[in-house]
């Protein structure tokens, strides 16, 4: 899957938490799931720390923890990495999501997964 294709996918879906107003959307990355991002509709967007037992892949280095804060995330993972966003551009959210998932080493062409829920 293209990157135009996955932020087409997460607008629609950010889109539809604003409208409904209640709720969460997380998107995973098909081929590595410990590799999301949550957006609730209290504007809160959560980034995986990875520093679970269960987790196949490595915690965050200090370096893509260093790239969160400067994005506005929490520097400390409690338990994942957070930040308050305004719910007012689905577009501008979805490319974030889509930087984030860079970020966590995802593949320029992975299948993303969505998720839905109130």
């Amino acid at each position: 899957m293209d990157s135009q294709t996955r932020v087409q996918a997460m607008t629609a879906a950010i889109q539809q938490l604003i409208n409904e107003a209640e709720g969460y959307v997380i998107f995973i990355d098909r081929q590595s799931p410990e590799n999301y991002v949550q957006l609730n509709s209290d504007g809160e967007l959560e980034v995986t720390s990875r520093n679970f037992r269960t987790s196949r892949l490595p915690r965050l280095t200090e370096t893509q923890v260093t790239q969160l804060v400067a994005l506005g995330f929490s520097a400390e993972a409690h338990p994942n990495h957070r930040r308050q966003t305004e719910l007012t551009d689905a577009a501008a959210i979805a490319s974030m999501c889509e930087q984030l998932f860079s970020l966590l080493g995802s593949p320029p062409t992975f299948d993303l997964d969505t998720e839905a829920g109130v």
